[in-house]
């Protein structure tokens, strides 16, 4: 496991951040799950501090489930909250990243 977390330490360590996790720091995000059901975060948006830079939202969709709900097989990515179809939570073991930053002009 260490080998595999080494690129990620890598970018950590060259003065990257992570969106995602700086939007939720308290919980251990999930955004897929392997063919061994072992769940992970693998997606990162990127992205180097700055005060021209500012990260207005990062979340993993749908924005509904919270983004530490681990995949089931059965049911995916249940609960559904209000009746939505059962294929859009189990279509995918795999939950897209998104992320929202708000660029100041740079005075010259």
């Amino acid at each position: 496991a260490a080998e595999v977390n080494r690129p990620v330490e890598a970018v950590f360590d060259g003065g990257l951040r992570s969106a995602l996790h700086d939007r939720h720091p308290s919980v251990r995000p999930i955004s897929h799950t392997s063919l061994d059901f072992l769940d992970g975060c693998v997606d990162y948006i990127f992205y180097r501090p700055d005060k021209h830079l500012e990260l207005m939202m990062s979340g993993l969709y749908p924005p509904y489930i919270p983004v530490n709900t681990a995949w089931n097989y059965e049911s995916g990515w249940l609960p559904i909250p209000d009746g939505r179809p059962l294929l859009l939570t189990t279509l995918s073991d795999h939950r897209p990243l998104i992320a929202d930053f708000r660029l100041t002009p740079q005075r010259l």
